[in-house]
């Protein structure tokens, strides 16, 4: 799809290609509005240009928001030149200060991120609780009113479309990335998302033992 062949092509430019080799010293000299224009113009190497001058500038963004693992820097670094890179494409005119925009840009992609992993906690949380409670109907049989009847009960119940945005977001993915994946809006995998921890809530809820 149009996004995966442009994040592929971004991470082609950023990290395979020897971008600082290609940056010639004349181009590295150009003030952002001559950088701009060239860009306009249609010069490839002014984007290349202005994402070498800003990286030191973005990565310390990225460091001094708590984001540390160089993995996961490359990643939001990649994703902050992606959206420079489809904004120019787009419309190089919206961009008036660029210093201003990648700072922007990168506290949101930095934010995204924050998001991001505090959902993958949750559904790894989640899949650790389907686990543990399946794990306890396995021991005990399937006996009514155990948990693990609750989450066999659960996992059999759920139409096909649920389950396939389960799994991938038991796998870590965003909505974004797991609506790419199946061909859905974002909206529609946040839906299912409500619709899977709701039915989770209600079938645990519906087994816990009462109290005593």
């Amino acid at each position: 799809m149009v996004f995966m062949q442009e994040r592929e092509d971004l991470y082609f430019r950023v990290y395979l290609r020897p971008v600082k080799q290609r940056v010639t010293q004349n181009l590295m000299e150009l003030s952002d509005e001559r950088l701009m224009a060239q860009i306009q113009s249609g010069d490839e190497d002014a984007i290349d240009a202005v994402i070498v001058k800003y990286e030191q500038l973005l990565r310390v963004i990225i460091d001094g928001k708590g984001i540390t693992n160089p993995d996961d820097a490359n990643d939001v670094f990649g994703d902050i030149c992606l959206a420079f890179v489809k904004q120019v494409r787009k419309d190089p005119t919206a961009i008036r200060e660029v210093d201003k925009w990648l700072k922007q840009v990168a506290r949101n992609k930095c934010a995204d991120f924050g998001r991001a992993a505090q959902k993958q906690q949750h559904a790894v949380a989640l899949a650790a609780d389907i686990q543990r409670t399946a794990a306890e109907q396995s021991r005990r049989g399937r006996t009514g009113g155990s948990r693990g009847e609750a989450a066999m009960m659960f996992l059999e119940g759920l139409d096909a479309k649920y389950v396939d945005v389960l799994k991938l977001w038991e796998a870590g993915y965003t909505s974004a990335e797991i609506g790419e994946r199946l061909g859905i809006p974002e909206n529609t995998v946040k839906s299912r998302k409500t619709t899977i921890r709701k039915r989770l809530a209600e079938a645990l809820r519906e087994f816990s033992p009462p109290e005593k």
